[in-house]
């Protein structure tokens, strides 16, 4: 994070601790409009790349958001996410062009990073606390997206399994890429590597996990997956149901921003997050629903 951005968030914060707000729709007011009184006065406060990266993100008008994302490079021609930014803003047709181009932004990072000192090897497991390769780390996740869409299943493996390795926290959560992969090309052992490597009990762990073993035919494995997901996320029958037929719920998980962990929401939304997976499977969700435990109701006992 720029220092100019450190200091404003700095402000937000001293703002927020120094007000008593009785609520939390209170306090995101307030806040919201402390901050547009210091950005409607651009002349005392200079913006940085960030600050034109934000309002390129918000503005709806296509020629004002590419406006805003050169001026970011302007102040910075390093600016890796506003690179990509201009690139997925060029309405490029052609995945291989698409691929092409964030290699390029990749190689021209990892050759600035070289001459600044900042060598993978020296760096491996804690890249993201470094502030100068949170760009790097960024472009490779646009990267591997490329990939998947192309089918590039192995090549966009190799990349998160890179990404993995320099950041062990995964704070852009490219392990769910990973473990879905590894489910898609039936690669047992390293999928159950990286599922006990990270020890996480979700739904993007584990749908991915069932579907790797229901395809090996592993079916004791693939329900024991299947009733760790169920203790987990207690609308599983439902987001099943959604998933089978109800395309107007799916369009509306999809387009909230956020999903509760362990809902039936959360568990529909990894689902379609990595669909590449399931097409090639198309009765999984008949199996999955018939196979999903149903609670005994206790018999009453006779009088």
């Amino acid at each position: 994070m720029s220092k100019k951005m450190k200091n404003l968030f700095d402000e937000l914060q001293k703002f927020a601790d120094e007000n008593d707000f009785e609520s939390e729709e209170e306090a995101l007011k307030a806040i919201e409009m402390y901050l547009n009184n210091i950005m409607l006065n651009e002349e005392e406060y200079e913006l940085d790349e960030y600050a034109y990266l934000a309002k390129a993100i918000e503005a709806t008008d296509p020629e004002r958001r590419i406006e805003f994302i050169k001026k970011s490079l302007e102040i910075n021609p390093d600016f890796v996410e506003g690179k990509l930014f201009l690139l997925m803003n060029n309405n490029i047709d052609d995945p291989e062009e698409l691929q092409l181009n964030v290699e390029k932004i990749i190689h021209e990072e990892e050759q600035r990073l070289k001459k600044e000192g900042i060598i993978e090897e020296d760096c491996i497991g804690k890249y993201y606390e470094i502030d100068e390769i949170q760009g790097y780390i960024r472009a490779y996740e646009t990267y591997i997206r490329c990939l998947i869409v192309q089918g590039k299943m192995r090549k966009a493996a190799e990349a998160c399994r890179k990404v993995c390795s320099l950041e062990e926290d995964d704070n852009l959560e490219l392990r769910y890429s990973l473990i879905a992969i590894y489910a898609f090309l039936e690669e047992e052992t390293m999928a159950e590597e990286l599922y006990n490597k990270y020890s996480e009990e979700s739904s993007r762990m584990l749908l991915p996990m069932i579907a790797l073993h229901y395809k090996l035919d592993n079916k004791e494995k693939a329900i024991s997956y299947l009733n760790i997901l169920h203790e987990k996320v207690k609308g599983l029958k439902q987001a099943v149901k959604i998933l089978k037929e109800d395309a107007d719920k799916i369009e509306d998980i999809m387009s909230s921003p956020i999903s509760k962990p362990n809902s039936k929401e959360d568990t529909v939304r990894s689902f379609i997050e990595v669909s590449f997976v399931y097409e090639t499977i198309p009765d999984f969700l008949n199996w999955m629903e018939d196979h999903i435990p149903t609670k005994k109701v206790p018999k009453k006992k006779k009088k």
